[in-house]
């Protein structure tokens, strides 16, 4: 009506809104207050998750295996609540108000657990609801969103902001991961060293609290620039056009009632695998309700692959005879095909998120055991800092392999280089960290402790208590009068204290006011023992770093199959369901960490408190096996896979399809990819 009416195809069109202001510069005078918002987001998240295995572990009692079942489960309910706030954004809230919710409920969650850390008011019930129930939701909320409300703010109809979104991104990625870095170089090692005036008792505390003054400064950017963004409101109309399309195509056939199968079997596995790592540890309700959520999880996958390959089941149930309302019915018929084809994809990369998540469980359990020593001093490297390994692989290897790598196997092989194709080496890639860490740990298991031999006149590094009395460096030197006790046995085997940098064993102690003394004349060994580990665990004789080659091929798979997901899930489904694949692809990252939460409380009889005692790689034996056997049927896979035509192909071709009728009236068809891990 009059000029002010919009026509039918700019009323569909999701990627060309009206914006307040023309910004030449869009990623700086616009995106970069959301980039600043995903720095913090993701440094206040990789904080709270990079020592939340030690934190459960010292202070709050949680076994060895079942405190690395913890960070998994946790990343089960940070990417299955996507499913919600995607659904609550596509519906209901639009983008810009459901970030806004779900982050004053992580601001929440953090402050809680920053305060349920403090030593004296240290509460396991208040620390794992606001954990789960606030950051676990909080966090994934926000997740399905970020990234795709930074590419609202371009319209892909013009060249030059197009341009500009591939590079928002790029940056978008980096960000993510100066997040991380930060996080597992200074906040890890403040939560078990402390930092300047701070001891090491406040470590966790203060490491929470700067995690959670971190997110209030990503709430303060993202808010800052309101006026700015371009805002789009909820399609709820397209997205419960797809859900009514496709419950209506299970329920008129067969195969959809598979479908419908095989969605409940991998809800069951998720919700068995988050139940299991807080059941009791080597009981057999713990191992039960561990093999149902593998076994559900895995015929849940499977299913989905069979029936969604070539999803011709997908038809129309409406009987309409007027034109459009048939044209309306068939172009939701044809997305919903197209979002169904791409599940197989995801469904395959669980068994990829199943090696990644050894990253925060079983990793650091191993690097905690290994010589963690900086240098001469009583520091040392809390294993959370070995994810940098990951972090570096993605900055070197993501332009090395834009630039460089995928031109050089298309010039190689004279045929383009498809994301599907990059996956596979991705499969290769986790395969080779799972190899290389079981390789290290047979070495450490192999390796004797790490001691150190002093002379007469040397000091042990400190400090350490005996009963109750705390022994700094230079306290036990030769000017110290001692007697040494009958039989001069060791007595220091019976020392266990959270703040102890070494266990200190000598031939010869003497009693003095009731308080054992170190022997300074007659000076056996000095047992390094880690802050990381479990108290009183000792150092093996070979160095951390070694497990910098498992973290850094992880993070190379991640480039490979990470990477071309996110792409997948933005180019090769429709503009209106894009938050709803997004969701979905975190969702399975989220069924891969139930499942790895299930798998570690299965092993847990090989993950004992001392990993000399146990044999942690049958964990990395399964997960590099599943990702070799996943291989050949994803070759299959790859070839039935119909590409877009123009769906971010220029320079890879591959199988096309021509676009339906819905999506040349959306102008979806753009390039760009979401890259967030």
């Amino acid at each position: 009506m009059g000029d002010g009416t919009r026509s039918a195809e700019n009323s569909f069109n999701f990627d060309a809104p009206a914006k307040k202001k023309k910004y030449k510069n869009i990623i700086m005078s616009v995106c970069i207050y959301i980039l600043v918002t995903e720095m913090c987001e993701r440094l206040a998240y990789y904080g709270l998750s990079g020592s939340l295995k030690a934190f459960v572990n010292k202070h709050l009692g949680f076994p060895n295996a079942q405190a690395a079942a913890i960070p998994s489960a946790l990343t089960s309910v940070v990417y299955i609540t996507p499913l919600l706030g995607g659904y609550l954004a596509d519906v209901h809230w639009g983008r810009y108000k459901t970030i806004l919710v779900f982050a004053v409920l992580y601001v929440i969650g953090t402050a809680l657990m920053a305060a349920s850390s403090y030593p004296s008011l240290e509460n396991k019930s208040l620390f794992l609801f606001a954990l789960f129930c606030c950051v676990g939701l909080g966090s994934g909320g926000i997740k399905a969103n970020v990234v795709t409300m930074g590419g609202d703010q371009f319209d892909t109809n013009d060249k030059e902001e197009a341009k500009q979104m591939d590079t928002f991104f790029n940056y978008f990625y980096w960000m993510i991961n100066i997040g991380a870095t930060i996080s597992y170089t200074f906040i890890a090692q403040v939560a078990i060293n402390g930092i300047g005036g701070i001891s090491q008792n406040y470590g966790f505390f203060t490491s929470f609290t700067i995690c959670s003054a971190a997110l209030a400064m990503a709430v303060l950017s993202f808010v800052s620039a309101k006026s700015r963004y371009t805002i789009k409101p909820p399609a709820g109309s397209a997205f419960a056009s797809f859900l009514s399309t496709l419950l209506g195509a299970c329920l008129n056939s067969w195969t959809g009632y598979f479908v419908l199968l095989g969605f409940f079997l991998q809800v069951m596995g998720w919700a068995f695998g988050l139940i299991s790592p807080f059941l009791t540890e080597g009981s057999e309700a713990a191992k039960v309700v561990s093999l149902c959520g593998c076994l559900c999880a895995a015929l849940g996958l499977v299913l989905i692959i069979l029936t969604c390959i070539t999803p011709s089941w997908v038809t129309s149930s409406n009987s309409a005879s007027m034109e459009e309302g048939l044209l309306e019915d068939n172009n939701s018929t044809s997305d919903t095909k197209d979002f169904m084809r791409v599940l197989p994809t995801l469904m395959f990369s669980v068994t990829f998120w199943i090696v990644y998540n050894q990253m925060a469980g079983n990793f650091f359990i191993q690097a905690c055991q290994m010589d963690v020593r900086l240098g001469d001093s009583s520091q040392q490297l809390n294993g959370a800092v070995l994810n940098v390994g990951d972090c570096l692989a993605i900055i070197i290897c993501i332009p090395l392999l834009d630039t460089f790598f995928y031109p050089f196997v298309e010039r190689m092989t004279g045929r383009p280089f498809r994301p599907l194709d990059k996956m596979i080496l991705g499969y290769f890639a986790a395969f080779a960290a799972m190899a290389s860490a079981s390789i290290i740990e047979v070495y450490r298991r192999d390796a004797p402790v790490l001691t150190s031999t002093k002379g007469s006149s040397g000091d042990c590094v400190f400090p350490f208590e005996v009963n109750g009395k705390v022994f700094t460096e230079g306290s036990c030197t030769n000017d110290i009068p001692m007697v040494p006790p009958a039989g001069s046995a060791s007595f220091f085997s019976n020392i266990r204290d959270d703040d102890d940098a070494y266990w200190c064993v000598t031939e010869g102690a003497a009693q003095r006011d009731g308080v054992h003394i170190l022997n300074a004349t007659n000076y056996g060994e000095c047992a390094f023992v880690s802050k990381c580990a479990p108290n009183g665990i000792l150092m093996s004789d070979i160095s951390v770093y070694w497990m910098i080659i498992p973290y850094f091929l992880i993070g190379v798979s991640e480039c490979f199959i990470s990477v071309q997901l996110y792409d997948l899930c933005y180019s090769e489904v429709p503009a209106t369901l894009r938050s709803t694949a997004q969701a979905m692809n975190l969702f399975m990252t989220a069924m891969a960490g139930a499942v790895t939460g299930a798998i570690t409380v299965a092993f847990a009889a090989y993950v004992p408190t001392n990993l000399n005692n146990g044999h942690i790689e049958y964990n990395y034996y399964l997960g590099g096996g599943l990702a070799l056997l996943s291989i050949p049927p994803f070759l299959y896979v790859r070839e039935k896979f119909v590409y877009k035509k123009g769906a971010g192909l220029d320079q890879e071709g591959g199988r096309e399809r021509t676009p339906s009728t819905s999506e040349r009236r959306a102008g979806s068809f753009s390039g760009g990819s979401f890259l967030e891990t």
